[in-house]
């Protein structure tokens, strides 16, 4: 059998064919001559190049690279073109913004069979979506971290000040916030009391010199009709654009109402966010935020977040400095009437002791022990509704670790001596 093989002529593609192709591709396409010059561009680049900022045409073949650039640019351009035309570089890759969208730039070069240097291509791919999702999870994990700090710092300090100082300037410092601040409501429900606060220094000097008030322990009428009482009484987050009306919310006093737009002047704030401060049933102060950009509902879903932690350190600090006190005065109170203190001086329940059950859940296992006696780790989850085991083990070894709670051979759990002394001690200041 004979085999007969045809020599055919290599197929090359016509110029219609090519462009046709390029034309379908997804990505913009762009060719820039040796001498610098933009010969061709496909659909897709035409339409990213008509949204530049520096361009007022979509079409820019015959125009010298940098028509589409900011002359302050030129040269960078320049070298980067230089180094890949002279094989310096195989390639580069930058990313170009224009309008709301991000492109992926890749610069290569062009050359013919025989080596010679035709030009530069350059394809610019929609990376838009990709960078988005990238910046969610960056925002996401930055969140997740600064929770993390504050509930190590809910678990490790009794102290309110440290703990809103962290949560105040760790949300400024990783969303962009420009102002942040805790307000906390007095004793007697009248007024939002500043508690700690994030902001910039001038700004601040400038708003205290202007109105001869300090932005620390600032007191905020709570009047009928004010904006703020709202978020109290309505235990719901508000978002508003109207600055200057805000500021009037912050005081009752009409000079300082009058300086409203003065004041927003001076903020330059587009945009606040109040979040209830929540414990239990209870609103105890509001978390405020400020912002030179527009902030929307996702903002103040965030806020939500760190709003309930810094609720259950305003109550922690709270029981902790009533336990505190109370134990004080009682103490006082016995020596004079018996001449005589409560306790031996070993039986005094000590400050890690008194530390360990301010926190509420500690304090329910220690007094659910107190009624029970030995209980298993599973009652104890379950009786207190408590769905994270990880989290019951965390307080139990708090417990363990301050001689409050011991467990037996069978791993049941149990009050110490010294943690019942301490129970029956909180429960007669309960009286």
């Amino acid at each position: 059998m004979e085999i007969r093989i045809e020599k055919r002529e290599k197929e090359t593609l016509d110029k219609e064919t090519l462009e046709s192709i390029f034309e379908g591709i997804s990505e913009g396409i762009i060719f820039i001559d040796p001498g610098h010059r933009i010969v061709y561009m496909n659909k897709v680049a035409k339409e990213v190049a008509s949204n530049l900022k520096n361009n007022n045409r979509s079409n820019l073949v015959g125009q010298p690279v940098f028509a589409c650039h900011p002359s302050s640019s030129k040269s960078k351009i320049l070298k980067i073109i230089e180094d890949v035309s002279a094989g310096k570089m195989d390639f580069h890759h930058g990313i170009l913004k224009v309008g709301k969208k991000f492109y992926d730039s890749i610069t290569s070069r062009a050359v013919s069979r025989d080596g010679r240097f035709l030009g530069i291509i350059l394809v610019l791919h929609d990376v838009t979506e990709k960078l988005n999702l990238q910046k969610k999870l960056e925002d996401s994990n930055k969140e997740l971290q600064l929770l993390q700090e504050i509930n190590l710092a809910l678990n490790s300090t009794m102290n309110l000040d440290d703990i809103l100082q962290l949560t105040v300037r760790g949300i400024t410092d990783t969303f962009g916030y420009d102002y942040c601040a805790v307000h906390l409501i007095s004793e007697d429900g009248t007024h939002l009391i500043c508690k700690n606060y994030s902001a910039d220094y001038s700004v601040i000097s400038r708003l205290e010199k202007l109105t001869g008030l300090k932005a620390a322990n600032y007191k905020i009428p709570l009047y009928k009709g004010n904006p703020l009482l709202e978020i109290v009484e309505a235990r719901r987050s508000w978002l508003t654009y109207d600055i200057i009306e805000l500021i009037k919310s912050h005081t009752d006093r009409e000079l300082i109402r009058s300086m409203a737009p003065v004041i927003s002047r001076i903020v330059r704030a587009k945009s606040a966010i109040g979040v209830p401060l929540c414990s239990g049933e209870r609103v105890v102060g509001i978390l405020g935020i400020g912002s030179k950009k527009m902030l929307g509902e996702k903002d103040a879903q965030r806020l939500e977040s760190f709003a309930s932690q810094v609720g259950v350190a305003v109550e922690k600090a709270r029981l902790y400095e009533e336990i505190k006190e109370k134990t004080h005065e009682l103490q006082r109170v016995l020596k004079e009437v018996r001449g005589m203190p409560l306790f031996e001086p070993e039986e005094i329940p000590s400050e890690g002791v008194l530390k360990a059950l301010s926190n509420p859940i500690r304090k329910n296992i220690a007094e659910l022990l107190y009624s029970r006696g030995k209980t298993r780790f599973t009652d104890i989850k379950r009786i207190l509704k408590i769905k994270d085991g990880t989290k019951l083990s965390f307080h139990l070894r708090e417990l363990k670790s301050e001689g409050v709670v011991e467990q037996d051979e069978k791993k049941k759990y149990s009050l110490s001596p010294m943690g019942q002394r301490a129970i029956r001690t909180l429960k007669g200041l309960e009286k």
